[in-house]
């Protein structure tokens, strides 16, 4: 599944969209800074995360769905600096 397919299922449930995520913390490998380490306190009621990140603050251009509440991401640039968002989404929607 991709993110196209996550966001074609949103809003057609009955419930609640799932709250913001809290507790998102990432951290930079110091031995090899193209590898990142994500987690944040899971939810109930959520299909899934949806972790987005850029270069610059407010131009967040890359995403990916991850299942779990931890992520390991190996492939950032040694000499650039990040931002990054987590939400969570299920069958009601996208939160904040």
């Amino acid at each position: 599944r991709g993110l196209g397919d996550v966001y074609k299922r949103q809003g057609q449930g009955g419930g609640k969209v799932p709250a913001e995520v809290t507790g998102f913390q990432a951290s930079r490998d110091n031995n090899d800074k193209r590898i990142y380490r994500f987690t944040w306190n899971p939810q109930e009621n959520v299909t899934g995360y949806i972790l987005r990140w850029g270069t610059q603050k407010e131009k967040l251009t890359h995403s990916m769905v991850v299942y779990e509440n931890q992520y390991e991401a190996r492939y950032f640039n040694r000499d650039s600096e990040y931002y990054f968002s987590m939400s969570a989404f299920n069958e009601n929607g996208v939160g904040k």
